[in-house]
């Protein structure tokens, strides 16, 4: 565990006597480590505790209630936020959010999927309909700008390709095998949702 590790750890903790419940389980860090999270019991039910860090200069409203306004969203399997906890030190500010406990496992560890996995097909069935209904939610939030696409093809190719967007859509953003739980489906880790080309189902294969 490194110091800063170590650090999150302790106002995972903090966070965890705010809300009155016991560190249970794996700790689950996420990208850089400005997230950890884990499971946590109250009461003999099981919760999921996230927090986020973030300096106050960095801190952008969209991404930073990301998770609780993606709850608006209608019938999508997600954990839903229960209750908040924001507290600032110096500049740096942190928000802890006591959530469902999602059921099952990730399907995979990583972004991609290292070894074959066998899902039911109301798992397929489930997927498209939650894929949906993600697209059918009105929203103003940004994923993506056309500004960043024409970049990044450019990049790539230079002026050989049109790179002008023709359909938009409200997409999670962040979706590969490691924000897709099973044998349920629940879809996680919804920081970065908000409208962008159509890419949810390529980005998986």
């Amino acid at each position: 565990m490194t110091n800063h590790q170590a650090f999150m750890l302790k106002q995972l903790t903090k966070a965890a006597v705010h809300f009155d419940v016991s560190l249970k389980g794996k700790l689950v860090y996420g990208w850089r480590d400005r997230t950890i999270g884990s499971e946590v019991w109250k009461s003999r039910q099981a919760y999921w505790l996230r927090l986020v860090s973030e300096s106050i200069h960095w801190v952008n409203k969209e991404w930073w209630e990301s998770n609780i306004t993606a709850d608006a969203i209608q019938g999508i399997p997600k954990p839903r936020v229960l209750e908040l906890y924001r507290w600032r030190e110096d500049d740096i500010c942190y928000q802890a959010e006591l959530m469902e406990r999602a059921t099952g496992k990730v399907c995979s560890s990583t972004p991609e999927l290292r070894e074959m996995i066998e899902l039911p097909n109301d798992w397929w069935i489930n997927l498209r309909q939650s894929l949906d209904h993600i697209a059918a939610h009105s929203t103003q939030r940004i994923k993506v700008t056309q500004e960043k696409i024409s970049q990044r093809f450019r990049d790539y190719y230079g002026n050989r390709v049109d790179s002008q967007v023709t359909h938009w859509t409200t997409a999670h953003g962040d979706f590969h095998w490691g924000n897709l739980m099973a044998p349920q489906l629940c879809i996680l880790d919804w920081e970065g949702w908000g409208i962008a080309p159509g890419c949810s189902i390529p980005v998986l294969f």
